[in-house]
């Protein structure tokens, strides 16, 4: 009983740590907007991607609703994913990409709690390409030697890289790079066999192509994406936290996936 007392009341301490981090940065903005670059890739549907002039996408529902809440104007930045990490020098900025939070990306830049935790890596293949195991996934012996498209930077990019070195579950396969998901979607059966990346993205170009499919890799764990802030930056970081963990008890984040895996469907 005791235990679950003191959860409790550290719970409730880190909920004030993250609205007197939020009361404090906006207050130091009272006089002056400040601008919220946000750094992301828009080639990763549902969590963004074009719409005519336009970028949307999950990640920039959750960017307005950082910038509403911080009083601050917001500035999107499309840059490539491999950039973003790396890029993020700015106090005023963060990276919203659907980014895998990893140990080595944590030496680089700080992350928030997280916001999405089923990214796990699926196959995009042309219908009836590859054969499902009992358990409806691709085993990683149909993908040895094979050309895999990626998306440069990403966490499917990575493990591709250490199967094929390690000679894993992708021994012999070639990993061939784009500047995202999408790009790569459309070289398949032309500059490479399949595309490598992760699920909610695989099974949104699949919807919108007849002659994709897309299904699980076997033996691979799923992963958290978090919004990367500038390393140290922990007034913005405990801001964002506090922001998160409301919109996630609010049903927000769900709602925004389901509205825009909809919307590109349609």
């Amino acid at each position: 009983f005791l235990e679950v007392i003191m959860k409790k009341i550290l719970v409730i301490l880190l909920i004030i740590v993250f609205a007197c981090s939020l009361f404090v940065l906006s207050a130091c903005e009272k006089d002056k907007k400040t601008v919220l670059y946000v750094y992301t890739e828009s080639g990763f549907p549902p969590f963004e991607y074009s719409k005519g002039d336009e970028i949307v996408g999950v990640d920039i529902e959750i960017a307005k609703a950082i910038a509403k809440e911080l009083g601050m104007e917001l500035v999107v930045r499309d840059v490539m994913f491999d950039s973003i990490v790396s890029g993020i020098n700015e106090d005023n900025a963060i990276g919203l990409a659907g980014i895998t939070i990893t140990p080595d990306r944590e030496q680089a830049v700080d992350f928030s709690i997280p916001y999405f935790g089923d990214a796990i890596q699926y196959v995009i293949y042309p219908k009836g390409a590859l054969e499902l195991n009992d358990e409806l996934m691709i085993e990683g012996d149909l993908l040895k030697n094979k050309v895999l498209g990626v998306q440069t930077g990403t966490t499917g990019d990575n493990i591709v890289q250490v199967e094929v070195k390690e000679g894993g579950l992708f021994a012999g396969a070639t990993a061939k790079g784009y500047d995202n998901a999408l790009i790569a979607a459309d070289d398949i059966g032309s500059g490479c066999d399949y595309v490598v990346i992760d699920r909610l993205t695989a099974l949104q170009i699949a919807a919108a192509n007849n002659n994709l499919e897309a299904s699980q890799i076997a033996g691979l764990d799923a992963e958290s994406y978090g919004i990367a802030v500038k390393k140290g930056n922990k007034v913005l970081l405990n801001a964002i936290n506090w922001i998160l963990h409301n919109l996630l008890e609010e049903g927000k984040i769900d709602q925004w996936l389901e509205e825009h895996s909809e919307s590109i469907e349609e």
